[in-house]
This record gives structure tokens, sequence and C-alpha cells, in this order.
């Protein structure tokens, strides 16, 4: 009589317990590394889309900054004021900074949606630096346009509503406006030359 004891698989359509279960799944190491990558690629993606998105705004804010210095530049040394084809903020823009053959900004950035505000000022203390936003809305009814004349001291704003595309870790307090907008401005203010 043999009574050695055999251990066999489960046979097919055999009950398999609950704990018998669990111990198959403790003992699979199949998969482990999809599970790992899904669980860090939540925070991961979100923190690099916000490192882009932040990276990406600096840099158009940057393009802003430059292209209005070299366009307030023209106004400072009396070449807009000698050029009667620009008479108001939109023709300054247009013929300055967005000029077709020499524009000043990156063609990401939307030339009909930057406004000018161009106004002479008694003193440099006067200067306003507030960014134009009144309940979420972009507020431009102040605008103007006034190059000066030689020696006045000149502010010129350049503002630009920029879409914010990825709003995720904590980069909602970045935006200004209804629609997922942030302002991107930009400011010169100097004394005009004796030209």
């Amino acid at each position: 009589m043999d009574t050695t004891t055999t251990t066999s698989a489960p046979t097919k359509g055999a009950r398999v317990t609950p704990l018998e279960l669990l111990r198959r799944f403790r003992r699979n190491r199949d998969g482990v590394t999809s599970v790992e990558f899904a669980m860090v690629s939540v925070p991961f993606f979100g923190t690099l889309f916000a490192v882009l998105e932040t990276a990406f705004a600096f840099f158009a804010g940057q393009a802003l900054e430059t292209a209005l210095s070299d366009s307030a530049r023209k106004i400072l040394t009396g070449q807009v004021q000698g050029n009667g084809a620009i008479t108001n903020a939109e023709a300054f823009r247009d013929q300055i900074m967005c000029n077709g053959a020499n524009s000043l900004l990156p063609t990401f950035i939307d030339c009909s949606q930057v406004k000018i505000d161009v106004r002479s000022i008694a003193s440099f203390q006067d200067a306003d630096m507030s960014k134009p936003v009144s309940g979420g809305v972009l507020d431009t009814s102040n605008f103007g346009y006034n190059p000066g004349a030689p020696g006045d001291i000149i502010i010129v704003r350049a503002v630009y509503p920029m879409p914010v595309y990825v709003s995720l870790l904590g980069t909602e307090g970045t935006i200004d406006l209804n629609g997922r907008k942030r302002i991107l401005m930009a400011t010169a203010v100097f004394r005009n030359e004796p030209f």
C-alpha cells in the first residue's frame, strides 16, 4: 500500500478559495512596473506640464518686454512722432511692433490681441504699472496714444492676454482673466530725447 501523498494543481473547474487567490496575487510579479508607472505618472506629468507652462509664460513675457523696449526706442528718438502714418496705438503696434517684414514679436503671440498704451505723464512717480484688469475682464478703456514732444516723460505699456494651456499644480493663481488667460504686461518709462 502506497502512503505517499501528492499535491496536484487544481483541476479545471475546481473552486479556488479567496485565500488561495490572495496568495497567488501576492506571489505574481507580472505587471508590477506598469502599476508603479501608473501611480507615478499622474504627478510626474502634472509637474512636467506645469514647468513647461511656466517656462513658456516667462519666454512669452520676455519676448513682449524686448519688443516693447525696441519699439519704445523709436518714440524716445522721435522716429514715431516724425512718421505721419502712425497716429494711434493700433498703427504703432502694426507698423512698429508687428510689422510683417520685421516683426519684433514671435509668431505665437497674436499681434491683434496686443493692446498698447502710450501717454505723456508729469513725473516718473505718476507711472501706472498696474494690470488693467477689472472683474476678470481686460479693461483698456483708459488706454490712449500720446507719444509726446522732446523732453516729455512717456510711459508705454503693452498688454497681451495669453491663454493658459495647463492649469495643474497651482498655476490657477496665475490666471488673471475669465476664459483661462493670464495677463502679460511690458512697461517702459523714459524721457524723450531732444529730437
